[in-house]
């Protein structure tokens, strides 16, 4: 769906950079920022993975869904 919304020129360039870095499209950028607000899965990114601290040593145990989710809290975090 097209639609046209009014941004702070600061934010529209602060997501065009965040963008570039990332490898992806605004468009993509802009869905898996919003869909992460509404709750949704959003879209994967290519990118590094993040460090996921342990209170344990050796290998720590997540599923699918807890790494995409700290894949998006650490985007979003990113966000100025």
């Amino acid at each position: 769906m097209r639609t046209t919304i009014d941004l702070p020129d600061a934010l529209v360039r602060a997501a065009r950079v965040r963008a570039a870095e990332g490898d992806e499209t605004l468009k993509d950028l802009f869905a898996r920022a919003l869909a992460r607000e509404l709750g949704g899965a959003g879209t994967k990114r290519r990118g590094e993975l993040p460090l996921i601290a342990s209170k344990r040593r050796g290998m720590v145990e997540t599923s699918p869904e807890e790494l995409e989710q700290t894949l998006i809290d650490d985007d979003v975090d990113r966000l100025p």
